[in-house]
């Protein structure tokens, strides 16, 4: 599939791709509010071995159920831990359970598609086109932005083109000259909670397009297609193992003969 990629990043990609053989993408839909809690926490903080620290406390106490994971309070919370990523946990889960309740909350292209929820929330997630979930939980849900509901919905959908955008992806992709990235910035949720960067999602369900569009690195990195969450999880991991933002290690960085640094 990389041969589908444009010509002038495909060696890039592969050297990406060898560098890191293996990575694949995880597509659990059935895990969705495990997945939730796990890129909830997931904000600012190392995924490895906070993260999953966390969630291993989470799983064997309340088995990742979010009706009781939304219930907890602060002192429960602190024998989990005290950052806040994990105090802030039950008021993100409340007001995702929340959204097949108050249908009132909902976007209108969300309601013209498909009418009020008439399921729980993570099934009612799940049956909608991947564009409109992502308004959704960006706009309804409490202390969600755009990299986290992308990072779940490419692991619990087939939308492998979503690409959660991080410093990693935004530095790894602008030494590689992957696009065109001058000028380009990180999804905003003041702008992704009310309006698309992608005409066709525009016109498909109308939903106003953003007038930040073309500066948008999310947009700016449209051409990876298919491959899109792959290869920002192969961004990921070369920035957090070499290309950092700061003080890269340029010397010791196995794709270097591909950068022009």
């Amino acid at each position: 599939m990389i041969a589908a990629l444009p010509q002038n990043i495909q060696p890039k990609i592969e050297a990406l791709a060898k560098t890191y053989s293996g990575v694949r993408l995880p597509i659990v839909p059935l895990d969705s509010p495990y997945m939730l809690v796990a890129t909830a926490l997931s904000q600012r903080v190392n995924y490895e071995p906070l993260v999953l620290s966390w969630c291993r406390k989470i799983w064997k106490k309340y088995n990742g159920r979010i009706d009781l994971i939304a219930q907890l309070r602060t002192q429960e919370l602190k024998e989990i831990g005290t950052s806040y990523q994990v105090l802030q946990l039950p008021k993100i889960m409340r007001s995702f359970m929340e959204l097949s309740e108050n249908p009132e909350r909902l976007p209108k292209p969300v309601l013209d598609w498909m009418g009020p929820p008439m399921t729980p929330t993570e099934e009612f997630i799940l049956m909608l086109p991947p564009e409109l979930a992502r308004l959704t939980l960006i706009r309804c849900c409490w202390g969600l932005g755009p990299k986290i509901v992308d990072s779940l919905l490419l692991s619990t959908s087939k939308a492998t083109h979503i690409i959660p955008c991080d410093i990693h992806l935004y530095s790894v992709a602008k030494r590689l000259e992957l696009g065109n990235l001058e000028n380009a910035k990180m999804p905003q949720k003041t702008l992704c909670s009310h309006f698309t960067c992608d005409k066709e999602t525009a016109g498909r369900f109308k939903v106003t397009l953003c007038t930040q569009a073309e500066t948008c690195l999310k947009n700016r990195l449209a051409h990876f297609g298919k491959l899109g969450g792959w290869i920002q999880t192969l961004t990921y991991l070369h920035g957090r193992s070499y290309c950092q933002t700061k003080s890269p290690r340029c010397q010791k960085c196995p794709v270097k003969g591909t950068c022009k640094r």
